[in-house]
């Protein structure tokens, strides 16, 4: 079990390399985006897994997420899936976060 988080704000071109290449690292990502993205290059973009539902980029996956289930988000990461988020207010630091963190300490908690 991981005990932190990479969050990249962003899943255009760069920030989906940057994601790609920290997932093959070993690295859970979350990826938080517009409501609309405006990925010019969304081919190779995890954003346009708001549109698709899930897109697979060389081999790493990235699922569309609601931001309102933290437990959905963190099992998708336990699998090594990029959890993309749409983010109307870009306030994604606030309650997903803590729900995130809690289950996160729960989980250290219970020892498991």
């Amino acid at each position: 079990m991981f005990s932190e988080i990479v969050i990249i704000k962003s899943g255009g071109d760069l920030g989906s390399a940057v994601a790609h290449r920290l997932v093959q690292s070993g690295f859970p990502v979350i990826i938080t985006e517009r409501e609309r993205p405006l990925s010019i290059r969304r081919k190779g973009s995890f954003s346009e897994a708001l549109y698709q539902g899930e897109v697979v980029i060389e081999g790493v996956v990235g699922k569309k997420a609601a931001k309102e289930n933290p437990k959905e988000v963190l099992e998708l990461c336990k699998k090594g899936i990029i959890p993309v988020i749409s983010d109307k207010g870009r306030t994604i630091s606030g309650a997903v976060l803590e729900g995130i963190s809690h289950l996160l300490n729960k989980k250290e908690r219970q020892g498991g």
